[in-house]
């Protein structure tokens, strides 16, 4: 709360999040600090309702949709999609992310919370009006189809954007098509080692490999020619690394790139490095969580996204690709809708 105090009061800052644990600067690596000290829900509350004029978003161990909805409005809010039978996670309860207003859970270690480190994620019975928000980071990394009902759930739309994960799959590589272009038909030999920042002159539609994937994927470029207005411009990603190539002009920066595209070389005509694919693909590793074929699927990435006959045909087509791995049921499987829904998983590093 000091610490709140004096950017409050020197540095003029009103917006804030904050995560639920303590942070150790000695003892614990980064890793332990996001495991080891407890989470403490109420200790966030409590700050917030001693700073009001400030804004707050509250970070660290979201559990579900569910478990987020209630924490951001207060678990004793009820919602049109809700019933008061009375249990489940919707109704009246006294377990970690129940309705008890948090009354007694005003100490960490949680003796009624139960969880790991005796952290306590027990949501208010009514958010402090300065709560904007909640992060569900590692619940968006390791079981993103969970996220999959967050607009009718947690925003209130009428719908959401796709029913099942093939649909949202294709999305996905839709975006990764734009992003990260196939390099197998250009003559250009430049590295792709982040965004491509200039358009890539196709000299053929698809390549001997892709050329089902090309067939079928509505998405794919048409003709050639990818249009600049496709590609990612620098101004939204300023951290992206442009390609290189094996000139010298002199310039320090280009001599650094050059490095690491002569390092880049032993791939034997690979363009997409293997880091790009493992970047474009790391949001997709939980999408089957709980479900049959994750290890399968997971699996078929890795050995893909490291087989050089086949990357310089892009991550949308190497994703495409481990799809086939896994039986069409399981992607044609609708989402599950939130409310009710019962959940073991807790966020771990």
């Amino acid at each position: 709360a000091n610490f709140v105090q004096r950017l409050v009061d020197e540095a003029g800052c009103t917006k804030f999040v904050i995560h639920a644990r303590k942070v150790y600067m000695q003892g614990l690596s980064p890793a332990q600090n996001r495991d080891v000290p407890p989470l403490d829900y109420p200790r966030v509350f409590r700050l917030m309702n001693k700073f009001p004029q400030c804004s707050f978003l509250i970070n660290g161990g979201m559990k579900s949709l569910d478990h987020a909805r209630k924490v951001a409005f207060g678990s004793d809010v009820k919602f049109d999609d809700e019933c008061d039978n009375g249990d489940g996670e919707n109704g009246s309860s006294n377990d970690a992310t129940g309705g008890n207003g948090g009354d007694d859970h005003d100490a960490v270690p949680c003796r009624k919370c139960n969880l790991p480190q005796g952290s306590c994620l027990n949501p208010p019975s009514i958010a402090p009006p300065n709560l904007r928000g909640v992060m569900v980071a590692r619940l968006a990394r390791d079981r993103p189809a969970d996220l999959a009902d967050v607009d009718r759930y947690f925003y209130g739309e009428a719908t959401n954007p796709c029913n099942n994960r093939r649909e949202l799959m294709e999305r996905y590589i839709s975006f990764l098509e734009r992003v990260y272009p196939r390099r197998c038909c250009d003559d250009d030999q430049t590295n792709m080692l982040g965004r491509m920042l200039t358009p890539i002159v196709h000299t053929r539609p698809c390549c001997s490999i892709c050329r089902e994937f090309r067939g079928h994927n509505n998405s794919a470029s048409d003709g050639y020619i990818i249009a600049p207005s496709e590609i990612v411009p620098n101004e939204e990603s300023p951290k992206v690394r442009p390609s290189v190539n094996a000139s010298d002009d002199g310039n320090p920066r280009r001599k650094q790139g050059n490095k690491r595209a002569r390092r880049h070389a032993k791939y034997d005509g690979a363009k997409i490095v293997t880091r790009i694919v493992d970047r474009a693909l790391q949001p997709t590793w939980g999408i089957l969580a709980g479900e049959p074929g994750k290890n399968v699927f997971r699996r078929v990435s890795h050995e893909l996204s490291r087989d050089k006959t086949v990357r310089n045909c892009g991550p949308g087509y190497i994703l495409w690709k481990a799809m086939k791995s896994v039986s069409d049921d399981v992607w044609d499987k609708p989402f599950e809708l939130s409310g009710g829904k019962a959940s073991t998983y807790y966020p771990t590093k």
